[in-house]
């Protein structure tokens, strides 16, 4: 299991999520602080741990939060893939799509559909040891 910040535990309490599917989404994305990947297809950028993309930054900057914030604090980054993923979970109401959406976005799910598989795949071995250590 990765060694992740206690504030992925608050941000997975905040919005309602199993702390595993972030360390999933955070295991399949490998993303790091500081770090800013790209440009993708349509000229955007993954930025940190949970590799938020640069889509994001008009709708965070209404709430206060930077370019720089999303780079460098990694609690803000796993807070906000939290929060995006959680927004998909709502819509889809399906961990898998969810997943597929927070990738390649909702109107794009297929696309994210070898992604969403990843995921579901460590998230299943993290809830697995997690109900082995009980």
């Amino acid at each position: 299991m990765l060694d992740l910040p206690p504030c992925v535990e608050q941000a997975a309490e905040v919005y309602q999520l199993p702390v595993e599917i972030i360390q999933a989404i955070h295991t399949i994305e490998g993303g790091r602080r500081g770090q800013m990947v790209g440009p993708n297809r349509n000229g955007t950028y993954d930025m940190g741990p949970m590799q938020i993309n640069t889509i994001w930054l008009p709708e965070l900057a209404k709430h206060g939060i930077s370019k720089h914030d999303v780079l460098n604090d990694n609690c803000t980054n796993f807070a906000i893939g939290a929060w995006i993923y959680r927004q998909e979970l709502n819509k889809f109401r399906d961990y898998e799509l969810a997943a597929a959406a927070y990738n390649a976005g909702p109107n794009n799910l297929g696309a994210g559909r070898k992604y969403a598989r990843k995921v579901m795949g460590v998230f299943r071995r993290l809830l697995s040891r997690r109900e082995a250590a009980r």
